[in-house]
């Protein structure tokens, strides 16, 4: 059986806080006590910006990667 990897990815919401990187971190955080991601279960962490060029900032995102206990699922 293949071992199952998921993901999810959060950013700020437009607007005046869009480009607040400690702000996307709180949330990161929040969002993977939700989903109940154990330390031993994470995978990685990516930390990524686009640059909106027309509308003059950056939108920063996060990226967790996971993978469920297996034992969970018995």
């Amino acid at each position: 059986m293949r071992p199952v990897i998921r993901c999810f990815s959060v950013n700020n919401p437009h607007g005046p806080e869009v480009e607040d990187l400690p702000l996307l971190l709180r949330r990161l955080a929040d969002a993977v006590e939700a989903e109940g991601i154990r330390p031993d279960e994470l995978m990685d962490v990516t930390l990524s910006n686009d640059e909106l060029i027309d509308e003059g900032y950056f939108c920063w995102r996060a990226t967790v990667y996971w993978q469920p206990n297996e034992t969970d699922n018995l």
